[in-house]
């Protein structure tokens, strides 16, 4: 079969195998980081990619993983889950949401430097939805709400941040 073999065992029940589709996960060490807050650093903005009416399903990855487990121990056998937290919301309520956090503007950029597959993941719309809304109500998300799940990412970066600051070095002389 051409099939992948964790796909044909799931398939045909071979194994109980369940796989999680994750939407967008958000942590301080994920594409946040990469195209939001290092653009923030350096430019003081917040960039914006496409028109912004695309489509994020967004989870933290905390809550991620707690409705990976969630899966694992409460699904039912041969399940599948798309992962997300809240509605879908669109690429401007995101950026927005993120400049109001940090006091600044947004501003839009383009996407021409990057490699297809990025510029693909930003100008795609992929609402998530379940069909397994009471395995969903099963696991309580930490951080239940896109401002939540960015003030929980800014907290850990901005901490970052104020430990790597380099301080000025002083320079003793001994007599």
């Amino acid at each position: 079969s051409d099939l992948k073999p964790w796909i044909e065992a799931q398939s045909k029940q071979l194994l109980d195998i369940r796989f999680a589709r994750p939407g967008w996960i958000l942590g301080p060490y994920s594409w946040f980081r990469i195209f939001y807050w290092n653009s923030y650093l350096q430019t003081g903005k917040i960039p914006m990619y496409g028109g912004g009416q695309q489509l994020m399903s967004i989870v933290q990855v905390d809550d991620c993983a707690g409705q990976i487990i969630n899966l694992a121990e409460n699904g039912i056998k041969y399940q599948n889950l798309n992962i997300f937290a809240g509605p879908p919301i669109t690429q401007q309520t995101f950026v927005e949401t993120l400049a109001r956090l940090l006091k600044t503007t947004v501003e839009l950029k383009s996407l021409r430097k990057y490699e297809a597959t990025v510029v693909e993941a930003f100008i795609s719309s992929i609402p998530l939805k379940t069909n397994f809304p009471l395995l969903l109500e099963r696991y309580q998300n930490k951080y239940p709400d896109l401002e939540s799940m960015l003030q929980e990412s800014l907290s850990a970066l901005k901490y970052e941040q104020s430990i790597l600051t380099k301080s000025p070095q002083k320079s003793f002389i001994q007599k």
